[in-house]
Order: structure tokens, then C-alpha cells, then sequence
């Protein structure tokens, strides 16, 4: 979320429109690898913590 707020603010304040996922493109969103360009693997994430949370959790990217 952090790097998020940085691109908004920059975007906003600079005018440096971040990099993005093609969302109004169907072929693009039925790609099994849709949204893993931009997902952190990070851990612990607080879905994995939380159990009521588990929905959050985005689906595994395909291996490289």
C-alpha cells in the first residue's frame, strides 16, 4: 500500500502516471498471470494472520 500512495502522489503532484495493469482488457484480465507484475510477495501479510481475512488473499502467480 505504501508504494501505492508513493505512485498517487507522484502522479498527482509530478505528473509520473505509474505503470499498470491493462484492467479494460478482457484477454489481459483472463490471463492466469493478470496482476502478478504488481503483486508483493511479502510476508506475513495480515490475511495469513487473520483468518477472517483469508478472502484477501490474491491467487498464486504461475511460475516464470
Amino acid at each position: 500500500m505504501v508504494q501505492t500512495f508513493v505512485d498517487l502522489t507522484r502522479w498527482v503532484e509530478a505528473g509520473v502516471k505509474p505503470a499498470g495493469d491493462a484492467v479494460l482488457d478482457p484477454a489481459a484480465v483472463a490471463d492466469p498471470a493478470f496482476g502478478c507484475k504488481f503483486t508483493d510477495t511479502a510476508a506475513p501479510r495480515l490475511w495469513d494472520q487473520v483468518p477472517a481475512l483469508a478472502f484477501l488473499k490474491p491467487a498464486a502467480c504461475p511460475a516464470p
